[in-house]
């Protein structure tokens, strides 16, 4: 018998509770089964229409073999692992299983080390993102070639296939926002991370600096630049959380155009991944006094919260019917914009920017220019979201299912009407030699 002294001992005593595998609650594959189970009848229960984006048989036959598969212990990473290859499938950003979030906050509050890195996946390779802080000495865009030893094409193989999103693209996106938590999930509690870097002198290995090399300090999601007297107005975000700080934002920005007499505004929202409505309607009554309505019809699943709008429905009733949410922007604004707008979108705009879009295009409030989105032009909303009994994960349908004002139904993406190809800073210069000429 091997023997070990007290200091042994205690070295992996403490070694086991920092990292959390060890600590971490180990459930069998029955217990993970009956969580499948009940995701399964939850969805099916909650969507109004799972076919508007799914393909019925697939998901069924996916959850069936899930089930099957399954075998063994399992804790909460290796839970999610297993639940997300159902993620893709759903083919929506806004159904699906999250990632682990209060594990990964515990694993932290234990003493695991976060990923503090911005990174950028594109195309299945990995990237250093540009918001990287001058101080750090990894320079914006350099290529990752492996984290703590592990390849990163390997990484993006596992990870990105099981984010949520109705392509390739949009969930490289959500893996690129939320990689510290999905690397976590992929490679558990760790005391450092390090990245191995493609250099022109050769790969080169970093350890990481928790407080250096983390992205740039200061809000950049609300951005005005006056460029060759043409507005660039960067639209990042319409959270709910930040209503007060956007309409701040908006209110000294319109001063800024007005006084400057500028007559032509680009509003970039390329990276803008949605929100709340009322964001976008704040933006709205600075282009328009019209009144507009973001949607004409309307498949709903009834609930608690909405069976009050609609008289007469009972709980779990699925209805469709045409439904206008008219919006009256108010008579007097001060700084109202008055000259040529265009909204500028791309693949990555999503969700509440798309139906922001969508509005502006079907009523002629302004031009679109860029490339299509990648989601839907008639999205679904009202995420509802249930938790796993078993895991403690969560898992998110939404119960409406919207049309665009104009009426025109199905899965088509938003085309621009200004079709201008590429991307970033390139993209943009054309936009605005075009609205020079």
């Amino acid at each position: 018998m091997r023997k070990f002294s007290l200091g042994s001992i205690a070295l992996i005593v403490m070694t086991s509770l920092f990292f959390g595998e060890a600590a971490m609650a180990q459930i069998d594959a029955h217990r993970v089964q009956t969580d499948v189970k009940e995701w399964r009848n939850w969805l099916g229960s909650t969507h109004p229409d799972l076919s508007h984006s799914a393909d019925i048989k697939r998901v069924d036959t996916a959850f069936e073999a899930l089930e099957q598969q399954l075998a063994g212990e399992y804790d909460v990473r290796s839970t999610w692992r297993a639940l997300a290859t159902i993620n893709p499938l759903l083919n929506d950003a806004h159904s699906g299983i999250r990632l682990p979030d209060t594990a990964y906050q515990a694993a932290l509050e234990q003493g695991a080390v976060a990923f503090t890195l911005p990174v950028n996946v594109s195309e299945g390779r990995l990237y250093v993102d540009r918001t990287i802080q001058s101080s750090s000495p990894i320079n914006p865009n350099e290529e990752i070639l492996a984290i703590n030893g592990q390849p990163a094409a390997s990484l993006i193989s596992e990870l990105a296939p099981r984010m949520r999103g109705e392509s390739e693209g949009l969930r490289e996106r959500v893996l690129s926002l939320r990689f510290p938590v999905a690397l976590w999930a992929e490679q558990g509690d760790r005391q450092s991370h390090n990245v191995t870097l493609g250099r022109e002198n050769g790969p080169q290995t970093i350890t990481l600096d928790p407080t250096r090399d983390i992205a740039v300090s200061g809000d950049q999601t609300y951005e005005l630049n006056i460029r060759d007297n043409v507005a660039v107005m960067t639209v990042k975000s319409f959270e709910i959380s930040r209503e007060e700080e956007f309409a701040a934002f908006l209110a000294d920005a319109f001063a800024r155009i007005d006084a400057g007499n500028i007559d032509r505004l680009i509003i970039d929202v390329r990276e803008n991944g949605g929100g709340a409505r009322q964001l976008s309607d704040r933006l709205m009554a600075y282009l328009t006094t019209s009144r507009y309505t973001p949607i004409s019809a309307v498949k709903a699943r009834i609930v608690a919260e909405n069976q009050a709008l609609i008289p007469g429905s009972q709980i779990g009733q699925v209805t469709e019917m045409p439904f206008a949410q008219w919006v009256e922007p108010p008579n007097q604004l001060a700084h109202r914009f008055h000259g040529k707008a265009i909204i500028l979108i791309g693949p990555a705009s999503y969700s509440q920017t798309i139906a922001f879009a969508v509005t502006v295009q079907d009523f002629k409030i302004a031009q679109i220019a860029g490339t299509p989105t990648e989601g839907p032009a008639n999205q679904t909303g009202q995420v509802q979201r249930f938790t796993l009994p078993e895991s403690g994960l969560l898992v998110q349908a939404p119960i409406y299912i919207f049309t665009r004002p104009s009426g025109e139904i199905g899965r088509a993406s938003l085309i621009p009407d200004i079709v201008i190809p590429g991307k970033g800073e390139a993209q943009l210069r054309t936009l605005m030699a075009e609205m020079s000429e």
